[in-house]
């Protein structure tokens, strides 16, 4: 078995070395720009680490170990590796995912096999899958920033604390309910129904009950970006 790497945005190195490199055997392979290393990658900007990455084999495949500083990125993703990869040496491939979102309160089935994991705390994955989640979830943030896509999210109706919270969760910052609800109230996603929720005895002012006006996907402010708060000093 054989692992081969190759640049494909060079012709040649800048001290003439390989541009590709092949793993063979079992044993541990380092990449990066010092000279002692098994393939050695010149940087005069000094973006490749020392040592950038490893190669390790176990359990009959070759995983790529990320030890730099400035991160090891796979497939054009835009966030770094966060655990171990496993890597296919047979041939290429594709990665497709799709993002599917579930409406709080809604437990769908799932296969005997199949768990739902939170993203903070991950299985082992094989390949690039981790960075394909994360991917994913960095898209769904910047969604919920420019569009209405927290319809698919929320239950049909909903309270501005209950909504709140889901944007917290999903963004990964806190979120106060009195700008969101002038945010989306002001782009006119949300419409109040009429109603109120009443806690009982000692639970405070009944809460307006919200709905979004549609759940259609709308592009709401193309230049916008839910930020987290800022913390004074």
């Amino acid at each position: 078995m054989a692992l081969r790497f190759h640049i494909e945005n060079e012709t040649n190195l800048p001290d003439g070395g390989p541009v590709s490199f092949t793993v063979t055997g079992k044993r541990i392979v380092d990449i990066g720009r010092d000279r002692h290393l098994d393939w050695t990658l010149p940087d005069p900007a000094r973006l490749i680490s020392g040592k950038h990455c490893e190669v390790h084999y176990r359990d009959g495949g070759y995983w790529l170990h990320d030890v730099s500083t400035n991160g090891t990125f796979l497939n054009g993703a835009d966030q770094r590796m966060r655990g171990p990869h496993r890597r296919n040496p047979m041939r290429r491939e594709l990665a497709t995912a799709f993002l599917g979102l579930v409406p709080s309160g809604v437990d769908p089935q799932v296969p005997e096999d199949t768990r739902w994991h939170p993203l903070d705390a991950l299985p082992e994955l094989a390949y690039d899958h981790e960075e394909i989640l994360l991917s994913a979830r960095e898209r769904l943030r910047a969604k919920l920033s420019y569009t209405n896509l927290g319809f698919a999210l929320a239950p049909p109706n909903f309270t501005l604390a209950e909504l709140r919270d889901l944007y917290a969760a999903a963004l990964g910052h806190q979120v106060s309910a009195t700008n969101l609800q002038r945010v989306l109230l002001r782009r006119r996603l949300l419409e109040d129904t009429g109603e109120r929720r009443h806690y009982g005895a000692g639970g405070g002012r009944p809460a307006a009950i919200y709905r979004f006006r549609t759940t259609r996907l709308e592009i709401t402010d193309q230049f916008a970006v839910l930020r987290p708060p800022t913390m004074a000093h």
